[in-house]
Protein backbone atom coordinates (compact mmCIF):
# COMPACT_ATOMS: atom_id res chain seq x y z
CA UNK A 1 0.00 0.00 0.00
CA UNK A 2 1.35 3.42 -0.95
CA UNK A 3 1.16 5.77 2.05
CA UNK A 4 -0.07 9.30 1.50
CA UNK A 5 0.19 12.08 4.07
CA UNK A 6 -1.09 15.62 4.20
CA UNK A 7 0.57 18.52 6.04
CA UNK A 8 -1.14 21.89 6.45
CA UNK A 9 0.02 25.05 8.20
CA UNK A 10 -1.84 28.22 7.27
CA UNK A 11 0.33 31.27 6.70
CA UNK A 12 -1.82 33.17 9.22
CA UNK A 13 -1.05 30.55 11.87
CA UNK A 14 2.68 30.56 11.15
CA UNK A 15 2.71 34.37 11.23
CA UNK A 16 0.74 34.44 14.50
CA UNK A 17 3.00 31.94 16.23
CA UNK A 18 6.23 33.55 15.12
CA UNK A 19 5.21 37.09 16.06
CA UNK A 20 3.00 36.65 19.10
CA UNK A 21 3.45 33.29 20.87
CA UNK A 22 5.93 31.78 23.26
CA UNK A 23 8.37 29.15 21.87
CA UNK A 24 6.22 26.38 23.34
CA UNK A 25 4.37 23.76 21.28
CA UNK A 26 1.90 21.07 22.33
CA UNK A 27 1.92 17.85 20.26
CA UNK A 28 -0.96 15.41 20.30
CA UNK A 29 -3.44 13.40 18.25
CA UNK A 30 -6.92 14.83 17.62
CA UNK A 31 -9.54 12.08 18.09
CA UNK A 32 -11.74 11.47 15.05
CA UNK A 33 -15.24 10.15 15.64
CA UNK A 34 -16.30 8.77 12.25
CA UNK A 35 -13.18 7.17 10.79
CA UNK A 36 -10.26 4.97 11.77
CA UNK A 37 -8.65 5.00 8.35
CA UNK A 38 -6.19 7.77 9.23
CA UNK A 39 -5.02 9.89 12.17
CA UNK A 40 -4.98 13.65 12.64
CA UNK A 41 -1.92 15.06 14.42
CA UNK A 42 -1.70 18.63 15.70
CA UNK A 43 0.93 21.10 16.85
CA UNK A 44 -0.59 23.92 18.92
CA UNK A 45 0.70 26.91 20.85
CA UNK A 46 -0.82 29.29 23.41
CA UNK A 47 -1.47 32.98 22.82
CA UNK A 48 -0.66 35.83 25.22
CA UNK A 49 -3.84 35.11 27.20
CA UNK A 50 -3.11 31.35 27.44
CA UNK A 51 -5.71 30.50 24.80
CA UNK A 52 -5.02 27.56 22.49
CA UNK A 53 -3.63 28.61 19.10
CA UNK A 54 -3.36 25.97 16.33
CA UNK A 55 -0.14 26.02 14.34
CA UNK A 56 -0.18 22.97 12.06
CA UNK A 57 -2.08 19.76 11.32
CA UNK A 58 -1.02 16.51 9.71
CA UNK A 59 -3.09 13.65 8.28
CA UNK A 60 -1.20 10.34 8.45
CA UNK A 61 -1.90 6.65 8.08
CA UNK A 62 -0.96 5.86 11.69
CA UNK A 63 0.55 7.43 14.80
CA UNK A 64 4.14 6.24 15.19
CA UNK A 65 7.73 7.43 15.13
CA UNK A 66 7.83 7.67 11.35
CA UNK A 67 4.65 9.73 11.01
CA UNK A 68 5.55 12.06 13.88
CA UNK A 69 9.03 12.51 12.47
CA UNK A 70 7.56 13.36 9.05
CA UNK A 71 5.19 15.88 10.61
CA UNK A 72 7.85 17.56 12.73
CA UNK A 73 10.28 17.76 9.83
CA UNK A 74 7.73 19.57 7.64
CA UNK A 75 6.85 21.83 10.56
CA UNK A 76 10.51 22.71 11.05
CA UNK A 77 10.88 23.48 7.34
CA UNK A 78 7.80 25.74 7.46
CA UNK A 79 9.17 27.65 10.46
CA UNK A 80 12.63 28.00 8.96
CA UNK A 81 11.10 29.29 5.73
CA UNK A 82 9.66 32.14 7.82
CA UNK A 83 13.10 32.77 9.43
CA UNK A 84 12.03 31.43 12.83
CA UNK A 85 14.92 30.27 15.07
CA UNK A 86 14.02 26.70 15.94
CA UNK A 87 16.71 26.30 18.59
CA UNK A 88 15.58 26.65 22.18
CA UNK A 89 11.97 25.56 21.59
CA UNK A 90 10.06 23.54 24.18
CA UNK A 91 7.64 20.75 23.27
CA UNK A 92 4.99 19.16 25.48
CA UNK A 93 3.56 15.74 24.67
CA UNK A 94 2.77 12.36 26.22
CA UNK A 95 6.17 11.12 25.01
CA UNK A 96 4.68 7.96 23.53
CA UNK A 97 3.95 6.57 20.04
CA UNK A 98 7.47 7.48 18.93
CA UNK A 99 7.21 11.13 20.00
CA UNK A 100 10.13 11.07 22.43
CA UNK A 101 12.57 9.93 19.76
CA UNK A 102 11.00 11.99 16.94
CA UNK A 103 11.25 15.31 18.80
CA UNK A 104 14.89 14.80 19.77
CA UNK A 105 15.74 13.71 16.22
CA UNK A 106 14.15 16.65 14.37
CA UNK A 107 14.63 19.43 16.94
CA UNK A 108 18.05 18.51 18.31
CA UNK A 109 18.36 21.71 20.36
CA UNK A 110 14.78 21.63 21.68
CA UNK A 111 13.54 20.52 25.09
CA UNK A 112 10.81 17.92 25.46
CA UNK A 113 8.45 17.91 28.45
CA UNK A 114 6.09 15.02 29.21
CA UNK A 115 2.43 15.56 30.06
CA UNK A 116 2.10 15.46 33.85
CA UNK A 117 -1.51 14.23 33.74
CA UNK A 118 -0.49 11.25 31.62
CA UNK A 119 2.37 10.31 33.98
CA UNK A 120 0.19 10.68 37.07
CA UNK A 121 -2.42 8.34 35.57
CA UNK A 122 0.33 5.76 34.98
CA UNK A 123 1.51 6.24 38.57
CA UNK A 124 -2.01 5.70 39.87
CA UNK A 125 -2.15 2.46 37.91
CA UNK A 126 1.05 1.30 39.58
CA UNK A 127 -0.28 2.21 43.03
CA UNK A 128 -3.45 0.18 42.48
CA UNK A 129 -1.26 -2.92 42.35
CA UNK A 130 -0.10 -2.30 45.93
CA UNK A 131 -1.72 -2.95 49.33
CA UNK A 132 -2.22 0.72 50.28
CA UNK A 133 -5.50 2.34 51.19
CA UNK A 134 -7.13 4.98 49.02
CA UNK A 135 -6.04 7.71 51.42
CA UNK A 136 -2.38 6.66 51.29
CA UNK A 137 -2.47 6.41 47.50
CA UNK A 138 -3.92 9.91 47.24
CA UNK A 139 -1.18 11.20 49.54
CA UNK A 140 1.53 9.72 47.31
CA UNK A 141 -0.10 11.26 44.23
CA UNK A 142 -0.05 14.66 45.96
CA UNK A 143 3.65 14.21 46.72
CA UNK A 144 4.21 13.28 43.07
CA UNK A 145 2.47 16.49 41.96
CA UNK A 146 4.58 18.55 44.37
CA UNK A 147 7.71 16.92 42.97
CA UNK A 148 6.65 17.91 39.44
CA UNK A 149 5.95 21.52 40.41
CA UNK A 150 8.98 21.89 42.70
CA UNK A 151 11.18 24.82 41.76
CA UNK A 152 14.31 23.51 43.49
CA UNK A 153 16.04 20.16 43.60
CA UNK A 154 15.75 20.23 47.42
CA UNK A 155 11.94 20.43 47.25
CA UNK A 156 11.91 17.70 44.59
CA UNK A 157 13.99 15.36 46.73
CA UNK A 158 11.83 16.07 49.79
CA UNK A 159 8.69 15.01 47.91
CA UNK A 160 10.35 11.84 46.60
CA UNK A 161 11.60 10.93 50.07
CA UNK A 162 8.08 11.34 51.42
CA UNK A 163 6.96 8.70 48.92
CA UNK A 164 9.98 6.50 49.63
CA UNK A 165 9.07 6.41 53.33
CA UNK A 166 5.92 4.58 52.28
CA UNK A 167 7.20 2.57 49.33
CA UNK A 168 10.69 2.41 47.89
CA UNK A 169 9.26 0.67 44.80
CA UNK A 170 6.94 3.61 44.09
CA UNK A 171 9.79 6.08 44.54
CA UNK A 172 12.01 4.04 42.22
CA UNK A 173 9.23 3.98 39.61
CA UNK A 174 9.08 7.79 39.71
CA UNK A 175 12.84 8.15 39.27
CA UNK A 176 12.71 5.70 36.34
CA UNK A 177 9.95 7.76 34.65
CA UNK A 178 12.51 10.39 33.54
CA UNK A 179 11.72 13.33 35.88
CA UNK A 180 14.06 15.48 33.78
CA UNK A 181 11.13 15.61 31.34
CA UNK A 182 8.37 16.56 33.79
CA UNK A 183 9.75 18.19 36.97
CA UNK A 184 10.38 21.94 37.01
CA UNK A 185 13.31 21.36 39.36
CA UNK A 186 15.21 19.40 36.69
CA UNK A 187 13.62 20.24 33.33
CA UNK A 188 15.81 22.58 31.29
CA UNK A 189 13.14 24.04 29.02
CA UNK A 190 10.43 26.61 29.68
CA UNK A 191 6.80 25.50 29.98
CA UNK A 192 5.44 28.75 31.46
CA UNK A 193 3.41 26.80 34.05
CA UNK A 194 1.86 24.45 31.47
CA UNK A 195 2.14 20.85 32.65
CA UNK A 196 -0.49 18.95 30.65
CA UNK A 197 -2.00 18.55 27.18
CA UNK A 198 -5.48 19.62 28.23
CA UNK A 199 -5.46 22.57 25.82
CA UNK A 200 -5.51 20.12 22.87
CA UNK A 201 -8.97 19.00 24.03
CA UNK A 202 -10.23 22.21 22.44
CA UNK A 203 -9.98 20.55 19.01
CA UNK A 204 -12.38 17.71 19.86
CA UNK A 205 -15.40 19.39 18.26
CA UNK A 206 -13.71 21.39 15.54
CA UNK A 207 -14.46 18.86 12.77
CA UNK A 208 -18.04 17.67 12.08
CA UNK A 209 -18.22 13.88 11.86
CA UNK A 210 -19.71 14.06 8.35
CA UNK A 211 -16.58 15.88 7.11
CA UNK A 212 -14.11 13.27 8.40
CA UNK A 213 -14.51 10.98 5.39
CA UNK A 214 -12.85 13.57 3.14
CA UNK A 215 -9.43 14.99 3.94
CA UNK A 216 -10.16 18.11 1.89
CA UNK A 217 -13.44 18.82 3.70
CA UNK A 218 -11.83 18.03 7.06
CA UNK A 219 -8.98 20.48 6.49
CA UNK A 220 -11.43 23.11 5.27
CA UNK A 221 -13.44 22.65 8.48
CA UNK A 222 -10.27 23.43 10.43
CA UNK A 223 -9.67 26.52 8.29
CA UNK A 224 -13.21 27.78 8.92
CA UNK A 225 -12.93 27.14 12.67
CA UNK A 226 -9.58 28.94 12.89
CA UNK A 227 -11.12 31.90 11.09
CA UNK A 228 -14.09 31.95 13.49
CA UNK A 229 -11.83 31.79 16.55
CA UNK A 230 -9.61 34.56 15.16
CA UNK A 231 -12.55 36.88 14.57
CA UNK A 232 -14.15 36.24 17.97
CA UNK A 233 -10.92 36.80 19.90
CA UNK A 234 -10.06 39.98 18.03
CA UNK A 235 -13.51 41.28 18.86
CA UNK A 236 -13.21 40.30 22.54
CA UNK A 237 -9.84 42.00 23.07
CA UNK A 238 -11.11 45.39 21.90
CA UNK A 239 -12.23 46.19 25.47
CA UNK A 240 -8.98 45.10 27.13
CA UNK A 241 -6.92 47.76 28.90
CA UNK A 242 -3.36 47.85 30.13
CA UNK A 243 -0.14 46.31 28.87
CA UNK A 244 -0.95 42.69 29.86
CA UNK A 245 -3.74 40.37 28.80
CA UNK A 246 -6.41 39.70 31.48
CA UNK A 247 -5.07 36.25 32.42
CA UNK A 248 -1.54 37.52 32.88
CA UNK A 249 -2.71 40.63 34.72
CA UNK A 250 -4.55 38.42 37.21
CA UNK A 251 -1.39 36.36 37.84
CA UNK A 252 0.75 39.45 38.43
CA UNK A 253 -1.80 41.04 40.75
CA UNK A 254 -1.81 37.85 42.82
CA UNK A 255 1.97 38.13 43.23
CA UNK A 256 1.66 41.81 44.14
CA UNK A 257 -0.55 40.99 47.11
CA UNK A 258 2.17 38.73 48.52
CA UNK A 259 5.00 41.21 47.88
CA UNK A 260 3.78 43.83 50.38
CA UNK A 261 4.90 41.83 53.42
CA UNK A 262 8.56 41.50 52.42
CA UNK A 263 11.72 43.37 53.36
CA UNK A 264 14.18 44.37 50.64
CA UNK A 265 17.92 44.93 51.20
CA UNK A 266 20.09 46.38 48.46
CA UNK A 267 23.35 44.60 47.58
CA UNK A 268 24.10 46.41 44.31
CA UNK A 269 22.30 48.26 41.55
CA UNK A 270 20.87 45.00 40.22
CA UNK A 271 21.13 42.47 43.07
CA UNK A 272 18.80 42.54 46.10
CA UNK A 273 18.14 40.44 49.15
CA UNK A 274 14.45 39.85 49.84
CA UNK A 275 13.36 38.59 53.25
CA UNK A 276 10.03 36.99 54.05
CA UNK A 277 9.51 33.45 55.30
CA UNK A 278 12.93 32.79 53.79
CA UNK A 279 15.73 34.75 52.12
CA UNK A 280 15.83 35.05 48.33
CA UNK A 281 18.18 36.88 45.99
CA UNK A 282 16.73 38.88 43.08
CA UNK A 283 18.81 39.98 40.10
CA UNK A 284 16.77 42.48 38.09
CA UNK A 285 19.52 42.74 35.50
CA UNK A 286 19.17 39.06 34.54
CA UNK A 287 15.45 38.81 35.40
CA UNK A 288 16.17 36.07 37.94
CA UNK A 289 15.21 35.11 41.48
CA UNK A 290 16.58 32.23 43.53
CA UNK A 291 13.00 31.03 44.08
CA UNK A 292 13.04 30.36 40.28
CA UNK A 293 9.40 31.34 39.82
CA UNK A 294 10.38 34.34 37.68
CA UNK A 295 12.37 32.11 35.33
CA UNK A 296 9.81 29.31 35.18
CA UNK A 297 6.62 31.33 34.70
CA UNK A 298 8.08 34.21 32.72
CA UNK A 299 6.31 36.73 34.96
CA UNK A 300 7.97 38.59 37.90
CA UNK A 301 7.61 36.70 41.17
CA UNK A 302 6.56 38.31 44.44
CA UNK A 303 10.22 38.82 45.46
CA UNK A 304 10.97 40.70 42.23
CA UNK A 305 7.83 42.82 42.63
CA UNK A 306 8.93 43.68 46.17
CA UNK A 307 12.19 45.00 44.68
CA UNK A 308 10.32 47.03 42.05
CA UNK A 309 8.17 48.57 44.77
CA UNK A 310 11.29 49.50 46.74
CA UNK A 311 12.87 51.14 43.67
CA UNK A 312 9.66 52.76 42.48
CA UNK A 313 9.85 50.94 39.16
CA UNK A 314 6.97 49.62 37.08
CA UNK A 315 6.81 45.83 37.05
CA UNK A 316 5.22 45.92 33.58
CA UNK A 317 8.65 46.83 32.22
CA UNK A 318 9.87 43.40 33.33
CA UNK A 319 7.11 41.36 31.67
CA UNK A 320 8.03 39.61 28.37
CA UNK A 321 6.31 40.60 25.15
CA UNK A 322 4.61 37.17 24.98
CA UNK A 323 2.16 38.27 27.70
CA UNK A 324 1.22 41.66 26.29
CA UNK A 325 -1.93 42.70 24.48
CA UNK A 326 0.11 43.87 21.51
CA UNK A 327 1.44 40.32 21.05
CA UNK A 328 -2.12 39.02 21.29
CA UNK A 329 -3.08 41.30 18.39
CA UNK A 330 -0.10 40.10 16.37
CA UNK A 331 -1.06 36.49 16.96
CA UNK A 332 -4.41 37.02 15.25
CA UNK A 333 -3.35 39.63 12.68
CA UNK A 334 -2.84 37.17 9.81
CA UNK A 335 -5.38 37.00 6.97
CA UNK A 336 -7.19 33.74 6.26
CA UNK A 337 -8.48 34.07 2.72
CA UNK A 338 -11.85 32.62 1.68
CA UNK A 339 -12.02 29.73 -0.78
CA UNK A 340 -14.94 28.36 -2.86
CA UNK A 341 -17.70 26.40 -1.15
CA UNK A 342 -16.30 22.88 -0.97
CA UNK A 343 -19.65 21.38 0.04
CA UNK A 344 -20.73 21.58 -3.60
CA UNK A 345 -17.65 19.75 -4.91
CA UNK A 346 -17.87 16.02 -5.62
CA UNK A 347 -14.97 14.20 -4.05
CA UNK A 348 -16.33 10.74 -4.83
CA UNK A 349 -13.41 10.09 -7.21
CA UNK A 350 -11.34 9.50 -4.09
CA UNK A 351 -8.38 11.64 -5.04
CA UNK A 352 -8.49 13.24 -1.63
CA UNK A 353 -8.92 10.02 0.33
CA UNK A 354 -6.22 7.88 1.83
CA UNK A 355 -6.16 4.48 0.07
CA UNK A 356 -7.68 1.63 2.01
CA UNK A 357 -5.50 -1.41 2.71
CA UNK A 358 -6.20 -4.35 0.36
CA UNK A 359 -8.68 -6.87 1.75
CA UNK A 360 -7.51 -10.44 2.15
CA UNK A 361 -9.53 -13.37 0.81
CA UNK A 362 -11.13 -15.24 3.67
CA UNK A 363 -12.82 -17.98 1.63
CA UNK A 364 -11.14 -21.38 1.12
CA UNK A 365 -12.77 -21.76 -2.30
CA UNK A 366 -10.33 -21.77 -5.24
CA UNK A 367 -10.19 -18.69 -7.42
CA UNK A 368 -12.28 -18.90 -10.58
CA UNK A 369 -10.67 -17.98 -13.85
CA UNK A 370 -12.71 -15.23 -15.42
CA UNK A 371 -13.21 -15.21 -19.20
CA UNK A 372 -13.28 -12.10 -21.31
CA UNK A 373 -15.80 -12.34 -24.20
CA UNK A 374 -14.14 -9.42 -26.00
CA UNK A 375 -10.68 -10.99 -26.00
CA UNK A 376 -9.50 -12.18 -29.41
CA UNK A 377 -8.37 -15.80 -29.25
CA UNK A 378 -4.92 -16.64 -30.61
CA UNK A 379 -5.37 -20.43 -30.34
CA UNK A 380 -5.67 -22.33 -33.74
CA UNK A 381 -7.91 -25.40 -33.61
CA UNK A 382 -7.49 -28.24 -36.19
CA UNK A 383 -9.90 -30.90 -37.31
CA UNK A 384 -8.85 -34.23 -35.73
CA UNK A 385 -9.83 -36.10 -38.95
CA UNK A 386 -8.16 -34.11 -41.74
CA UNK A 387 -5.91 -31.83 -39.74
CA UNK A 388 -7.31 -28.73 -41.49
CA UNK A 389 -8.59 -25.50 -39.93
CA UNK A 390 -12.07 -23.97 -40.07
CA UNK A 391 -14.12 -26.98 -38.92
CA UNK A 392 -14.12 -29.98 -36.63
CA UNK A 393 -14.54 -33.75 -36.98
CA UNK A 394 -18.37 -33.61 -36.94
CA UNK A 395 -18.55 -31.22 -39.91
CA UNK A 396 -15.60 -32.55 -41.87
CA UNK A 397 -16.48 -33.16 -45.57
CA UNK A 398 -13.07 -34.38 -46.82
CA UNK A 399 -13.29 -37.69 -48.75
CA UNK A 400 -10.65 -40.35 -48.10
Amino acid sequence: MKTRRFFVALHACLHGFINGCRPLLFLDKVPLKATNEYKLLVAAAVDADDGVFPLAFNVVEDENYDSWGWFLMHLKIALQTHKYPCNGMTFLSNGQMGLDAAVSHVFEDGEHAFCLHHIIEEFKGELRKGPWSQQIREGMVEDFTRAAQACSIEDFNASIESIRNISSEAADWIIASKPEHWSDAIFRGFRYDHFSLNIVDAFDNWIPAKKESSIVLMVDSLRIKIKEVTESRLEACKVWEGPLTPTMEYKVQDEMLKAGKMTVLCSSETVFEVRGNAVFVVNIGNWECTCRRWQLSGLPCMHAIAVFNRLGRCFYDYCPKFFRIESYHLTYSGIIFPIPDLDSVDFSAGANLLPLPPKRRTSDKPRRKRSNPNKISTLTRLCSRCKQTGHNKATCEVQF
